[in-house]
């Protein structure tokens, strides 16, 4: 008797979860009528749409054009220009000097998310995004899908219309941040092919931790297809960098009293300062003190978090030219930072930071050991002896692949961060969990800390790490326990700091999209 209860009970959660894929597929089927994608996708012409928006505070127009298999190209014009696309296999964004990278990760999973979910190309069956299930609603009239990028990591939660599947609002958590994207008035735009209306929204709302940005759809047509050409990523570079083939390569600079590389670089008519050299630093940061001294104009607002759980909101300056070492930059956008703070530990007054901005410009070549940081025009770069690595970038940051043992080979994605010179590898939190790293931690880290604040971590130990060619005995690592904050990263393993790096001299050429490793003791 009691089998045949087990029998039945079995039998009623099997029909439960088939009648429960057969509603979300039959939502799905009206979700493609309503967006009209399919018949646009069939009709193989160019949807063409423009707008206005504003984003980080800024005001600005845009214009995006989207082939019928999702290939993409955006471009926004203002005070914060910017350019991004999809050509079918690489992700790229143009930032407002032009220069352009191949972006990974989060910012793929971002834009296909955006283009999929504008397009409705979201509900097709082998669209770019991919519908994993579905979870009780917290209103009537609403079905709340789970949904991620295909071939993406991030969980999204999307509520669309009982009725129509139209989407209504999408939620998910970047690093434990939450986003949350609206969508209004979605309306039939352009025919899509005969038997179908494209549609599209009046407005898309993103609101990230309390910054909402807008983008407003005006106008909507249909075109001849673009050659493949127009979808890749840019490859000419911005005429705003300059060498002094007469200057030296090497820096002004040193180790500060935390281990952190400063160097002396100077704005238009200002007597050298101290930065700090930091290839974690997402963007460049300008001191506020600095900003108020010279009377600076600031713009727009942008919230920048870094290690720890909190973020601060930060203002845009834009300055006429930088000189650091042979190397100088025209129009230059950094982020205003607060930088009074370091300064004690530092020893030094701190004009500012310097990273990904200035790195994408330059071949940087950095003994962490000494202190020494070597600036190279990237067209004249060569040195032998390089263990090269591919060049991963995500959030404006250097990450490679790396090895390291735990029950069993392991490989992942690091992220290498000069400003953190006390620590060897800082594992993730999703990777610690993931990995049961806890199991070996031991006491707690004390006095880690990053932009956001203190972080919680624990001391630890891998058997093996492998990176640039050398293999790392037993080494001391920490295992991140922080929910957010950079250190919460869903996409990457850990990071690699100054503790580790010292072993290199690490050659980080993101013009020509790799980074080097030359050990110490060995050919330089």
């Amino acid at each position: 008797m009691l089998g045949a209860v087990r029998g039945a009970a079995f039998l009623l959660v099997a029909s439960l979860v088939l009648d429960g894929q057969a509603e979300l597929a039959d939502l799905l089927k009206r979700a493609r009528a309503a967006t009209g994608v399919e018949a646009f996708r069939k009709g193989g012409r160019d949807l063409v749409v423009s707008g206005t928006q504003n984003q980080a505070g800024v005001a600005g127009t845009w214009t995006a054009r989207i082939a019928a298999d999702g290939r993409f190209v955006r471009t926004v014009e203002g005070e914060l220009p910017e350019r991004d696309g999809w050509d079918g296999a690489v992700t790229w964004h143009a930032d407002a000097t032009g220069m352009a990278v191949s972006e990974a990760l989060a910012v793929r999973e971002h834009l296909l998310l955006e283009t999929g979910l504008a397009t409705g190309a979201w509900c097709l069956e082998n669209g770019p995004i991919l519908v994993t299930g579905e979870k009780p609603a917290a209103a009537e009239g609403v079905r709340t899908l789970l949904l991620r990028a295909r071939d993406g990591v991030l969980p999204v939660e999307l509520d669309v219309d009982a009725e129509s599947g139209l989407p209504a609002t999408l939620r998910w958590r970047s690093n434990g941040q939450l986003q949350r994207w609206s969508w209004t008035n979605w309306h039939a735009a352009v025919a899509g092919a005969p038997g179908g209306e494209l549609a599209v929204p009046d407005e898309i709302a993103v609101d990230d931790d309390g910054l909402v940005s807008t983008t407003k759809f005006a106008t909507a047509r249909l075109e001849a297809p673009a050659p493949p050409a127009s979808y890749a990523r840019p490859t000419a570079r911005p005429d705003d960098t300059t060498f002094d083939p007469a200057a030296p390569s090497r820096l002004d600079g040193k180790r500060a009293r935390t281990g952190h590389l400063i160097v002396k670089a100077a704005l238009t008519g200002q007597a050298p300062a101290w930065y700090v050299f930091d290839s974690g630093a997402g963007a460049c940061a300008i001191s506020k003190t600095l900003v108020d001294e010279l009377k600076l104009a600031r713009f727009g607002e942008r919230k920048i978090g870094g290690g720890g759980a909190a973020r601060e909101t930060s203002r845009f300056v834009k300055t006429a030219s930088f000189t650091i070492g042979p190397v100088t930059v025209k129009n230059l956008i950094w982020s205003e930072l607060d930088l009074s703070g370091l300064e004690a530990g530092f020893g030094v007054k701190l004009a500012g930071i310097v990273g990904f901005d200035l790195l994408l410009r330059a071949v940087a070549v950095v003994d962490m050991k000494t202190g020494a940081v070597d600036l190279c025009d990237p067209v004249h770069f060569a040195r032998e002896g390089v263990v090269w690595s591919p060049l991963v970038l995500h959030g404006n940051h250097a990450h490679v692949h790396a090895g390291f043992d735990h029950d069993g080979e392991e490989e992942g994605i690091f992220r290498l961060d000069t400003g953190a010179p006390g620590v060897t590898v800082l594992f993730h939190s999703p990777a610690v969990r993931s990995l049961g790293l806890l199991e070996r931690a031991g006491p707690p880290v004390l006095g880690l800390a990053g932009i956001g604040g203190q972080m919680r971590a624990r001391n630890g130990t891998v058997d093996v790490f492998r990176i640039g060619g050398k293999v790392f005995d037993r080494p001391k690592v920490i295992f991140c326990e922080d929910e957010i904050g950079a250190m919460a990263d869903p996409w990457t393993t850990g990071t690699i700091g100054g503790g580790l790096l010292e072993d290199f001299d690490v050659i980080f050429d993101y013009p020509h999209d790799r980074i080097g490793f030359v050990e110490h003791g060995k050919t330089k």
